[in-house]
């Protein structure tokens, strides 16, 4: 999903969720305890790695330390502490932390929230390549920015103008149509 900020993109994955109210139809995906949710910001408690990636649901450690090498964070160790609202960290090694978190909990639907916000341009393709390479899940992916060859894995890229899907279809479509899609890719605004 993508389009300007403010145009509602964000608004359907809260939808999605259950944390608004829908006012006029109804929306539905296999139920929530299906969703796995990453946002753009995670909030980290003053404690293990291993305890801020299992929360309440245990993992092997095999399994956490391979959701730290999915994030690039290998060097990290289960049981490093780290610092309320990770303090002690970059906000980059947060975000993927939150990123890990989810990973580690996977579930069959994958919503993503502007998740690499944070992140340098070569972490952050590999991050969403590693995603988008998830072959079991269907992954609904929030962004302002993103780089051709990562924009092309998308079975579907959904155009989002002031509430409204304006546009819909591959990437290839979309630039050959020259419409909002196209045109938000040659402002740079994804």
């Amino acid at each position: 999903m993508v389009g300007p900020s403010g145009s509602g993109k964000s608004t359907i994955l809260k939808l999605i969720l259950g944390y608004y109210p829908v006012q006029k139809g109804n929306v539905s995906v296999l139920g929530s305890k299906n969703v796995s949710m990453i946002h753009q910001e995670s909030h980290i408690f003053d404690d293990t790695i291993r305890n801020n990636l299992n929360m309440e649901l245990v993992q092997t450690d095999e399994t956490l330390l391979k959701c730290m090498e999915f994030v690039d964070l290998p060097e990290f160790k289960l049981d490093q502490n780290i610092c309320e609202d990770g303090s002690n960290l970059s906000g980059g090694q947060v975000q993927r932390i939150g990123i890990a978190r989810t990973i580690a909990h996977l579930k069959e639907v994958l919503l993503c929230d502007e998740i690499t916000a944070s992140l340098d341009a070569q972490t952050a393709i590999e991050i969403e390549n590693r995603i988008l390479d998830l072959k079991e899940e269907t992954v609904l992916y929030v962004t302002h920015k993103y780089f051709d060859e990562t924009l092309k894995k998308f079975d579907c890229i959904l155009v989002f103008k002031q509430g409204r899907i304006v546009e819909q279809g591959s990437f290839e479509e979309l630039m050959k149509n020259k419409g909002d899609f196209f045109s938000l890719k040659n402002k740079g605004h994804i």
